[in-house]
């Protein structure tokens, strides 16, 4: 089910996307000058910059990789944060995190339904047909 967005009075939409703009260009910026793995920053850290809370950066961070194709990791490890992908090792990197979260995704929702990881992968592969 798609989720209602619903805007202070007298906001509009495009207001918001005016703002999501603006976010993702600041983020753009802050995140060149963080090339490579070992100057990834912290989300807590891009939001103080930007004056904008994790979670509204993690959003815009996302938009940033799925709609416009940035090369943008995530470590989880020190130093942990978000960086800007400029070698092969740090987009190998980048590749095994997000590897290694999405098998941990796909765990939990097998236990959820009581399956295996291999019969909800089969499920899966049938459904992208």
């Amino acid at each position: 089910m798609a989720e209602q967005m619903s805007f202070p009075p007298g906001q509009s939409a495009r207001l918001h996307l005016r703002h999501d703009e603006e976010l993702e260009r600041l983020l753009m910026a802050e995140l060149r000058r963080h090339v490579g793995r070992a100057q990834a920053i912290k989300a807590e850290t891009l939001g103080r910059l930007v004056l904008r809370d994790d979670r509204h950066v993690r959003l815009a961070i996302k938009r940033l990789i799925e709609a416009h194709g940035l090369p943008i990791g995530s470590a989880p490890t020190k130093p942990p944060g978000f960086y800007w992908i400029d070698t092969a090792a740090d987009l190998e990197e980048a590749e095994k995190n997000l590897r290694h979260r999405a098998l941990s995704c796909l765990t939990r929702l097998a236990k959820l339904r009581q399956s295996t990881l291999a019969d909800l992968l089969g499920q899966m592969h049938l459904e992208l047909k």
